[in-house]
């Protein structure tokens, strides 16, 4: 009897502990390690190109021959020069070492390349007509004439290689300005009535037309 009392005591006991024991809190799952992360490939700097330079010709321009004493062949090669270079079509060289290499290389016979560095063309004009021209619809009243006055330019281009003397080109070229003006005739003389600005704006004409022109004629192959 004790024993079996014994026994119950025991199994009370353990019931008690088991009841009052603390509950085992469950396993926390260990963190997922990230997956390592590749880093994107650096992009590279953009390149700047520089724009293609057009080609140009390489030339220089020697005097304009005028047959009348109004017409200066020096101011029509300078202002024939600037508009070559204003066109953007044309490297210009200068005209200063021209002389000397017309004369010991076209003249002399010799390379005239080796006294014209730089340019491969060169560009001589002669004037054919220069001046003013009346119009049609004059009337004179009393002495008093008035009129439609037209200013005329007229000029041949030549254009050689340098190097070779050859010529590869030929070209004509014309400016022409009309306008009205006024004149005072008393005894068969004429007063007044300057032409000097219709004559730039038919230089004017002029150089444009030798612009388009020798762009149009001088070959390609000249073009670096």
């Amino acid at each position: 009897m004790k024993n079996l009392l014994i026994a119950s005591a025991l199994l009370f006991s353990a019931s008690a502990l088991a009841q009052t024991a603390a509950p085992v809190a469950p396993a926390t799952p260990a963190p997922e390690t990230p997956a390592p992360v590749t880093p994107a490939p650096a992009s590279a700097a953009p390149v700047s190109v520089s724009p293609a330079l057009p080609k140009q010709v390489h030339i220089v321009v020697g005097d304009f021959q005028c047959g009348s004493y109004s017409c200066n062949g020096q101011v029509l090669a300078d202002a024939l020069t600037n508009a070559l270079m204003q066109s953007g079509r044309f490297a210009v060289y200068e005209r200063a070492q021209l002389k000397q290499g017309l004369n010991e290389g076209f003249i002399g016979g010799a390379d005239a390349g080796t006294q014209l560095q730089g340019a491969d063309v060169l560009v001589l004009g002669t004037v054919s007509a220069f001046g003013q021209n009346a119009g049609g619809g004059n009337a004179c009243f009393m002495g008093v004439c008035m009129g439609a006055k037209t200013e005329r330019i007229t000029a041949n281009l030549r254009i050689f290689d340098v190097k070779t003397s050859r010529i590869i080109g030929t070209a004509q070229v014309e400016g022409l300005s009309t306008g009205a003006s006024g004149s005072l005739s008393i005894a068969g003389l004429q007063l007044g009535g300057s032409h000097s600005s219709g004559m730039d704006k038919a230089i004017a004409v002029m150089l444009n037309d030798a612009v388009q022109k020798l762009t149009a004629t001088i070959p390609a192959p000249y073009y670096r």
